[in-house]
């Protein structure tokens, strides 16, 4: 269910040598399906539906391993608050609440049904509870209220729009676009190609939801401009296949 035309949106992310794509849906066709993208193949459980980027540093090699898991970048304890803010932006509250101003609104239920504290939670996986591990979009220890490094995938979301580069190279044998990636001073800004809605993929069927715990959106990969990665090499670039992008829905722009 898209709610983003029932918002209203910052378009202030210039896409000059950019344009923007839709990330294919999981299991949509056989390529997502042959590259894994499919709960059939992974365990057969819900799950969030995160699209990894495929990670150069700034001479367009790549080492390691395309895992979202294995490449991450870390937010810190100010950042985990913004992306709380800007849940609470997409319902008409301001940017820029302080800390006690966020955490005194965890509880109210917004407009969709749904408490900030029930869709950071659903975003975020406190990896100090027993038996957990990084399976949310976000993790870290302590809950997120607490924490002060934040680790997040190297991906995007299936079904959302991308900005990505006019210009088509091929990396390892592979036509591949770069992607823009999010800054630091994104933060408060509403444009839909760089915080895309939260997507998953239901058991057994791969069914698409954007409308997991009501509205909730995230960030597209993080731009280790400004946010420290944590791979085996120094990132530079975030890149999608060709084949995995689709012109986007007019719907989302």
């Amino acid at each position: 269910m898209d709610k983003t035309n029932s918002l209203t949106l910052t378009l202030n992310r210039p896409l000059v040598d950019y344009e923007v794509r839709t990330v294919k849906r999981w299991a949509v066709d056989s390529i997502m399906i042959a590259d894994t993208y499919d709960v059939l193949q992974r365990g057969n459980v819900g799950q969030f539906q995160v699209v990894s980027t495929f990670i150069t540093d700034s001479q367009l090699h790549w080492v390691g391993q395309w895992s979202a898991n294995a490449n991450f970048s870390v937010m810190n304890h100010a950042d985990i608050f913004k992306l709380a803010n800007m849940q609470l932006l997409n319902f008409g509250y301001p940017f820029g609440l302080s800390e006690a101003v966020i955490l005194g609104l965890r509880d109210v239920i917004l407009p969709d049904g749904y408490t900030l504290r029930s869709k950071m939670n659903w975003l975020y996986n406190n990896i100090d509870i027993a038996g957990a591990k990084p399976n949310s979009e976000l993790w870290g220890h302590g809950d997120w209220e607490v924490a002060t490094e934040i680790r997040m995938m190297g991906g995007v979301n299936g079904g959302q729009p991308v900005a990505v580069s006019r210009e088509l190279m091929t990396l390892n044998g592979i036509p591949m676009r770069k992607l823009m990636a999010f800054r630091r001073a994104d933060f408060g800004k509403r444009v839909p190609y760089i915080f895309q809605h939260a997507t998953v993929a239901a058991k057994d069927s791969n069914a698409y939801g954007d409308y997991p715990r009501g509205y909730i959106t995230v960030p597209v990969a993080l731009d280790p401009q400004d946010f420290n990665f944590t791979g085996l090499f120094p990132a530079a670039f975030h890149w999608l296949p060709e084949k995995w992008l689709v012109s986007p829905e007019r719907s989302l722009l």
